[in-house]
């Protein structure tokens, strides 16, 4: 029958209405399903006869609505994906040709529209041939394959979806091919519309039709595997942070806890502890520079000759020096997070750093030392001078051991602890000097400050330098140790002059106010050079003995901590893998045994005070030169990870610094004048230059300022190459 091609479809009189297939269950596993037979326009009674002006339809637009029909109520059944579906495509075969009589009998069934007498025809065909009876049974329940699933979109069916075949089953494929017959051509081709015929949307073998690779076991349906999403959650992005980037953890930085033992040594703070401002150096250098003994300084600066003018420029131009190596060393820690002895590699090199950690190492261990000597002596010397005691070695060990016990514990703590310590010796040594001041200060004797003559102006250079020396070269490598746990984002000259200002200004008072006491009483000026605490004792009432052996006690115990802490980078820098509290254990036992060595074989405060420590300094000051003048040429934060093992951005030496520590080391002791016994050899260079050695330029201890010029003349010549290429290295 044709279809009156003269009236579109949609309009004019309506479309006869096709009756839909419904699915009926199945009796039982093996038997056939009823059918509910098509009803064709034909024998549709509201269908209209032959001959009247009513629209009809022909077999292919059934065909057509039928699988239209189908395809959708079949779209919700599971769908397995077979394997043979992700093998690469195989061309089409050509269209298939019946041959014998069974293979037309399905092929009539086929056109006719019975698609599933042909398709159990078919199945029934199969395992004759493969002489299967068995199999026969397990075909009727099985699920469709992948060709009959294909094929059944192909026509309409009325008979419910069977279960979904189990993956132990063989494909259909495997069944479709007979042993005995080679041309045996797919099944997906024996049934299905004629070649002509075309289907749109239809599933094929050369279309991929998504699916689950597998059934799970919990449910027995597995409605949740039917589809699987379009997309798979993609991964979350990580920033990618370059290797020397600082980065801030979730949530806000906060200060470590209290007795929390510190475990950062030569690595970098870790950032979320890092909620220091720069005014908090202010405190923490406070005590330290605070101590009472410096107030001989000043009087032993005016024995040497000096009015109190040329004692306070001295003082003023040594602590302008300080400044230097105190607010540069901070700035380097703040931009590390590492200790200063460790920033030195960049310097010196991974391997060629442990020469001047060495001599780092040295400075510590005498600073320790002579400060717990100097605590246990004076408080022992203040309490028998006072009428305390009598048993002066009881009182002298006694506080030998109570201040390293407590001082070396604080140490090993760490740096919250160290903090806390620090803010309140602030408190105590500031109003304890300034009771001293106001108590101690000269009654009498004033017109001594303005007719005293001038002296000569070399000893401001040299009490610049002790100044000098005492205060920035003694603290030069602690600097930046303090400074690890400012913000990362702190401001660099706020951060390099609280420091600076925290440890200079106790000592600028102190140092100002001996040399006042000693110009106000010359006959006097002597003897509190030697002794100044005993001077402050026999001076003052004797209830305020109390007062200054509390301020004795906190500035030199405040001064002990820091060197102690500051130290235990060191002996991690010269090699020693221990832990931080390890180091610094080591460090103040080693400190307490040389303290306990000087108790035995010295008791002058003077010698030890005033000649050492600038010995000490002429290696220090050419280190402290070469560091930062290769620092001032940095313009990139250093590669903090390539500070702590070699073969990364810095090398193992750098010879030019390493050689030229030595060298300027050697010319700068060279014009020192050795006051003490054991530093007579100094001052060899003077002697070769035909210069007096003992005279008063040799007084003066230029040398150290020599060193300090040298090394900060080597450190930017020999960084104007190796600094750009490590920072370039860096990127």
């Amino acid at each position: 029958m044709g279809t009156d091609e003269g009236e579109p479809a949609g309009q004019g009189e309506p479309e006869p209405a096709l009756r839909r297939s419904t699915f009926v269950p199945a009796a039982a596993p093996t038997g056939t399903p009823p059918e509910t037979p098509l009803v064709k326009p034909s024998d549709d009674p509201s269908a209209t006869a032959p001959g009247k002006d009513e629209e009809t339809h022909g077999d292919d637009e059934l065909a057509g609505a039928l699988e239209h029909e189908v395809s959708r109520l079949t779209a919700s059944l599971p769908i397995i994906r077979p394997e043979s579906l992700f093998m690469p495509v195989a061309p089409p075969e050509p269209p298939y040709e019946p041959h014998s009589d069974e293979e037309r009998e399905i092929a009539k069934e086929a056109d006719r529209g019975d698609t599933l007498a042909a398709i159990e025809h078919l199945e029934a065909l199969i395992a004759v041939r493969r002489g299967d009876t068995a199999a026969i049974a397990v075909v009727q329940a099985a699920a469709p394959t992948d060709e009959a699933a294909a094929s059944r979109t192909d026509q309409p069916s009325d008979r419910p979806a069977p279960p979904p075949s189990l993956p132990d089953e063989p494909p259909a494929t495997d069944i479709a091919e007979s042993p005995a017959r080679v041309e045996t051509e797919p099944a997906e081709d024996v049934v299905g519309a004629p070649a002509p015929q075309e289907h749109v949307g239809l599933a094929t073998s050369e279309i991929p039709i998504p699916g689950v690779p597998e059934l799970d076991a919990d449910v027995t349906d597995d409605a949740d595997d039917l589809v699987e999403p379009d997309s798979l959650l993609a991964p979350i992005a990580t920033p990618r942070v370059r290797p020397h980037e600082d980065v801030l953890t979730a949530g806000m930085p906060e200060p470590m806890p209290l007795f929390a033992v510190e475990q950062s040594g030569s690595e970098p703070t870790p950032l979320e502890y890092r909620v220091g401002r720069a005014s908090r150096l202010f405190w923490l250098w406070f005590a330290a520079g605070a101590s009472v003994l410096v107030i001989g300084l000043g009087a032993a600066l005016v024995e040497a000759g000096l009015n109190l003018l040329q004692v306070l420029i001295a003082a003023v131009l040594g602590i302008a020096l300080s400044f230097i190596p105190l607010g540069l060393g901070s700035l380097a820690g703040v931009w590390s997070g590492q200790p200063t002895v460790i920033v030195s590699r960049a310097t010196f090199g991974v391997v060629g750093n442990v020469v001047p950690a060495v001599l780092i190492l040295i400075v510590r261990l005498f600073w320790g030392a002579a400060l717990l000597w100097l605590l246990a002596v004076a408080v022992a010397d203040t309490a028998v001078g006072v009428g305390w005691t009598a048993d002066r070695p009881l009182v002298l060990w006694s506080v030998f051991a109570v201040a390293a016990l407590v001082c070396i514990a604080v140490a090993i703590v760490g740096y919250s602890l160290v903090a806390a310590v620090q803010a309140i010796a602030l408190v105590a040594t500031a109003i304890l000097a300034v009771a001293i001041v106001v108590v101690a200060w000269p009654r009498s004797g004033w017109g001594n400050v303005g007719s005293a003559a001038f002296g000569p102006w070399i000893g401001v250079v040299e009490g610049a330098v002790l100044v000098f020396s005492i205060l920035g070269l003694a603290w030069a490598s602690a600097s930046g140790d303090l400074a690890r746990y400012q913000r990362v984002g702190s401001a660099g000259t706020p951060t390099a002059l609280w420091g600076g200002f925290g440890a200079s200004l106790p000592m600028l008072v102190l140092v100002v106010f001996g040399a006042a006491v000693a110009v106000a009483e010359p006959g006097e000026a002597a003897r509190f050079g030697a002794d100044p605490v005993r001077m402050l004792v026999d001076t003052t009432p004797h209830w305020f003995a109390i007062p200054v052996v509390a301020a004795i006690a906190v500035g030199l115990m405040s001064a002990l901590i820091v060197s102690l802490y500051s130290g235990g980078f060191a002996v991690q820098a010269v090699g020693f893998h221990l832990p931080r509290w390890a180091s610094v254990l080591a460090l103040g036992v080693v400190a307490a045994l040389v303290a306990a060595g000087l108790l035995m074989a010295t008791s002058g405060v003077r010698t030890l005070v005033l000649a050492y420590p600038t010995t000490l300094a002429v290696p220090i000051a050419a280190w402290t030169g070469i560091f930062l003048g290769d620092f001032v040429l940095r313009r990139r934060r250093l590669a903090t990870d390539s500070l702590l093992r070699r073969g990364g951005v810095y090398p193992d030496w750098r010879w030019v610094n390493v050689i030229a520590l030595v060298l300027i080391t050697i010319i700068g002791l060279g014009f020192m004048h050795g006051a003490a016994p054991m530093l007579q050899w100094e001052g060899y260079l003077y002697r070769l230059l035909g210069i007096d050695p003992d005279g008063t330029l040799a007084a003066s201890d230029i040398g150290v300022l020599i060193a300090m010029v040298l090394g900060i003349t080597v450190g930017l010549i020999s960084g104007q190459r190796a600094v750009p290429a490590q920072e370039s290295a860096s990127r």
